[in-house]
């Protein structure tokens, strides 16, 4: 069995923000949808559609981004590093495919191959353990000549 570490987004005032900030598009959806039906008494098909999806992106955004904290970020195994981005994006990285792994500025950049192809972790998207443990993780099964 394979043993895997998991880091969770930490709670942070920007994620409220960002699911708050969706939830206008909620309320613009079915103001549209409402002042539409009213003035009009039937509402066109493209106003339908348009109030909806506005309706609809603004609510899985929120729900997104107030259940952000208890998602994962990063994830760490015997063999590659997952980073998530996103509901339906995530990398997964090789530890033997790492050039070279740097942490500066609050994230942690690590080179694939050349020096053109990275991905980024952003440490303040963790908690400091996390980050503590991450680092300790990462830098063990990164080869050591990819470690600057």
């Amino acid at each position: 069995m394979v043993e895997s570490v998991n880091f969770k987004y930490v709670p942070l005032k920007r994620w409220k923000k960002e699911g708050s900030s969706h939830l206008f598009y909620v309320m613009l959806g079915m103001a549209t949808f409402y002042i539409s039906a009213k003035n009009e008494g039937t509402i066109s098909m493209l106003l339908f559609i348009t109030s909806g999806s506005l309706f609809l992106s603004g609510l899985y955004h929120a729900i997104y981004y107030f259940r952000l904290p208890d998602k994962d970020y990063v994830r760490i195994n015997d063999a590659e590093i997952i980073i998530y981005r996103g509901s339906f994006s995530k990398k997964r990285i090789l530890f033997s495919k790492i050039s070279k792994a740097v942490e500066m500025d609050r994230k942690i950049v690590i080179h694939i191959g050349s020096p053109y192809y990275e991905e980024i972790i952003y440490t303040e998207w963790l908690s400091e353990a996390d980050v503590r443990v991450l680092r300790r993780e990462l830098f063990q099964k990164v080869p050591e000549e990819a470690i600057k």
